[in-house]
């Protein structure tokens, strides 16, 4: 790999196919049986998380065959490369899985090895939504520029990285298409591409199905989707006066809780479902619903996370719209404390989660609400 080659992974940063790492450390082996374990990847030896060249000096093999050893099955046809100063490893998606180190298995999860079981590889072993070309998709026509240019600042990448570079290190084209996330994330509609995708919201009168008083279907590129959606919850939903030192005002529900629920009722969806991401906002009560119940046990709900859409989740990372993933259940269950409000969770078929409002407040009144228009929300 010749030095602008890596230099350009560098740019991109870390994430679903690339680790940097300062030193040879012996947690090196969990990432490379995290990435044999999923698609394959590149670990970077002597560049910090930052994305510094720090430098490793690499001296013999001895150091790197011992980490692999730890690992069963062995892996075949991982490579090494050592260039100015900087140890690349390459490692293949693996042929044998699930691959474990010292008994133990590890997924490549957004940006870090997370450690999981056996069955949640083996639920990983058909071919994932995401990861499928997708033929109609054209670059020079269908492609978002203020999308990817959003996705792009928020990233914090520079807008100079070749296309063809960009999306290959986001794991988001490996042929002459782009796969269907790069499509959900940067399309200009995305029902060109998929009925299902868009985000549909509701506003009843009561706390019942009967009276429909205003219903909007968000059909953007992914991000679109999310930023409208919220802003439509946002004009729904009343706001409230606190009083303290002084008077401040916030919404009903903590945004927050809405923020984490409905990204990841977007992000953790089964898109092979017909269904679509659904928001209901009732008299005394919020409903957000995804197509897809729970990849592992409810037990674990809030505890660990194996997610139905990595490359989906990668992008999220890097751009900052989600924090630790495994994390969501418990910051939603403490902004929605901070109100002294409690939610409730149903994870059968549909993964449906319900937002209980302050029933003495009043819905606004349809005179007071505006419109939202489509765009991309920012």
């Amino acid at each position: 790999m010749r030095i602008d080659q890596y230099l350009k992974i560098v740019q991109t940063g870390q994430g679903l196919k690339a680790e940097f790492k300062e030193g040879l450390s012996p947690s090196i082996a969990k990432d490379i049986v995290a990435f044999a374990n999923q698609k394959g990847g590149r670990i970077l030896v002597g560049i910090s998380d930052e994305g510094s060249i720090t430098g490793y000096k690499y001296k013999d093999r001895a150091k790197l065959n011992d980490m692999l050893n730890s690992i069963k099955p062995n892996i075949d046809n991982i490579t090494t490369e050592y260039q100015h100063f900087v140890l690349v490893i390459n490692i293949p998606e693996g042929k044998n899985k699930p691959y474990s180190t010292n008994n133990e298995f590890y997924l490549r999860i957004g940006s870090t090895s997370q450690r999981v079981n056996r069955e949640d590889i083996r639920k990983k072993s058909q071919p994932l939504f995401g990861e499928r070309h997708n033929n109609k998709f054209s670059i020079e026509d269908d492609l978002s520029e203020e999308a990817l240019n959003n996705f792009l600042e928020r990233s914090n990448l520079s807008t100079e990285i070749p296309r063809e570079r960009l999306f290959r290190n986001l794991s988001l084209k490996d042929n002459e298409s782009l796969n269907n996330a790069g499509v959900l994330f940067f399309c200009k509609d995305v029902r060109r591409f998929f009925l299902n995708a868009t985000v549909v919201c509701v506003l009843y009168k009561g706390s019942s199905e009967v009276d429909i008083l205003d219903k909007k279907e968000f059909t953007g590129d992914f991000l679109s989707n999310y930023h409208n959606t919220l802003n439509y919850l946002y004009n729904k939903l009343n706001t409230e006066y606190i009083i303290k030192k002084e008077r401040t005002e916030r919404l009903e529900l903590p945004e927050e809780a809405l923020r984490e629920v409905l990204i990841n009722a977007m992000v953790h969806r089964d898109y092979f479902s017909t269904a679509h991401v659904q928001v209901d906002i009732y008299h005394n009560r919020v409903e957000i619903s995804n197509p897809g119940n729970l990849l592992f046990d409810k037990k674990y709900l809030g505890k660990k996370s194996v997610p139905r859409n990595p490359i989906m989740m990668d992008l999220l990372l890097r751009a900052d719209y989600v924090e630790r993933i495994g994390s969501g259940i418990k910051r939603i269950e403490q902004a929605m404390d901070s109100y002294n409000l409690d939610f409730d969770i149903d994870a059968d078929e549909f993964f449906v989660v319900t937002l209980n409002r302050k029933e003495q407040i009043e819905r606004k009144s349809d005179e007071n609400q505006t419109e939202i228009p489509e765009g991309n929300g920012f």
